[in-house]
């Protein structure tokens, strides 16, 4: 669990970033985490990124939401997903500043790597922790 104090510490601004295929696990998850966050400290600023198109819940929930397709329901080539996800990506997390990224999701994105780094190399300017949580499905499926 995060601490209050935790919340703190990170200028209050989370990422999350649950990506979902057909279900509901990942960004379900991901929204009960940021109640909890957001009923601990309500002056966190909460912040989603998905590839689901149930989208309209994070928007329920007063949470700023970004969606983006995802990569098997775009007709793109993969390489060409990954650098518009990853252009995405990058600017919410320079236009918002987050101090942490929830990733919540069966693959982690080409991205996920270089955000580590973004978000490393801003906090290191910030002079603040950064705090990386991973959840990965070993099985390969919603759960």
């Amino acid at each position: 669990m995060i601490s209050k104090e935790t919340i703190n510490e990170i200028q209050k601004c989370i990422l999350f970033m649950p990506t979902n295929g057909f279900g509901l696990g990942h960004l379900t998850r991901t929204l009960a985490i940021a109640r909890r966050l957001k009923q601990q400290d309500p002056s966190v600023k909460i912040i989603f990124i998905t590839t689901s198109h149930a989208i309209h819940l994070v928007y329920k929930e007063g949470f700023i939401g970004y969606f983006f397709p995802s990569e098997k329901l775009s007709t793109l080539k993969r390489r060409v997903w990954n650098q518009m996800f990853s252009s995405t990506v990058i600017n919410v997390i320079r236009a918002y500043n987050p101090k942490v990224l929830v990733f919540d999701g069966v693959y982690p994105y080409d991205i996920i790597s270089e955000i580590d780094k973004l978000l490393i190399s801003i906090n290191e300017a910030n002079e603040i922790a950064n705090l990386l949580f991973k959840f990965v499905h070993e099985n390969g499926g919603d759960s």
